[in-house]
């Protein structure tokens, strides 16, 4: 049955995760867990794929000034979010990676760790709370702009093209630590874009394959936030940090190889 699925429907998704962002900001104020963050992030980001998909489509009523003002209330809520979810991530990494040799110094990162999560995770509920009314505003005056086409079908032939070429006009064969995670956020965002179309074989497939770049790029990035931050916080020879840094070039070369594998797909659209 999914397979027949032919369009998608870009307005009424947006207002769909829009709902869903003000649960999770809701739920995020009443108690900042790692699964709360986690999904306030993911879900701002969702928001932000499917607002860049609808300044691709034609036939749309004005609702670029709405556009930008949500983004723009989204950017520091989405940032500090990404700082309290990025330690998470790290305590987490600490405690799957450690040796009889480095246990306890492993202990005493993951509770110098701990500390700075508790403290940016006050900074984001701070400031979580008073951006809750401009961004619940934000949201209702882009959805209003847009209700008169709430309906608006979308091809889903048209989606995974216009995601694609949105992808590969802003793709370059990454050299660079800078490109290598520009890279990977591109190919979330392509891929939350393509999820929209939740019943769709065809935009399934496509978005596995940007999930697994954004997946193997996410893994390298996380291993080099953690081996910098061991760095700072350890002596510069403790074998913590070399342990860090042998996983980090581990998940390096595995991304390298699957942006290697994905390279003509990733490109094939950037001049049509």
């Amino acid at each position: 049955m999914a397979a027949g699925i032919s369009s998608a429907h870009p307005i009424e998704s947006l207002r769909g995760q829009s709902k869903r962002l003000e649960d999770v900001l809701a739920v995020c104020l009443a108690k900042p867990t790692p699964a709360a963050v986690h999904r306030l992030r993911t879900t701002i980001r969702r928001v932000e794929a499917q607002t860049k998909l609808l300044t691709q489509l034609r036939g749309l009523p004005p609702h670029d000034r709405e556009s930008r003002t949500l983004r723009k209330r989204l950017k520091k809520l989405r940032r500090l979010a990404g700082k309290v979810r990025d330690l998470d991530v790290q305590l987490d990494l600490i405690a799957t990676k450690s040796t009889p040799e480095t246990d306890s110094e492993a202990r005493r990162l993951r509770r110098r760790l701990k500390h700075q999560r508790d403290d940016q995770a006050v900074i984001l509920v701070d400031y979580a709370r008073r951006a809750h009314g401009p961004v619940s505003m934000a949201l209702e005056n882009l959805t209003t702009s847009l209700r008169s086409v709430e309906q608006f079908d979308l091809p889903i032939s048209e989606l995974v093209v216009r995601t694609k070429r949105w992808f590969a006009r802003r793709y370059s064969p990454p050299v660079s630590q800078n490109q290598l995670h520009t890279t990977r956020k591109l190919a979330k965002l392509a891929r939350y874009m393509l999820e929209s179309a939740q019943n769709s074989v065809t935009a399934k497939r496509m978005a596995k394959k940007f999930e697994d770049i954004q997946h193997k790029g996410g893994q390298w990035h996380d291993w080099l936030q953690l081996a910098a931050t061991a760095a700072d916080l350890l002596e510069r020879t403790h074998p913590l940090i070399k342990l860090y840094k042998q996983e980090r070039d581990v998940k390096l070369r595995r991304y390298r190889k699957a942006l290697a594998e994905q390279h003509q797909q990733l490109v094939g659209l950037k001049h049509a």
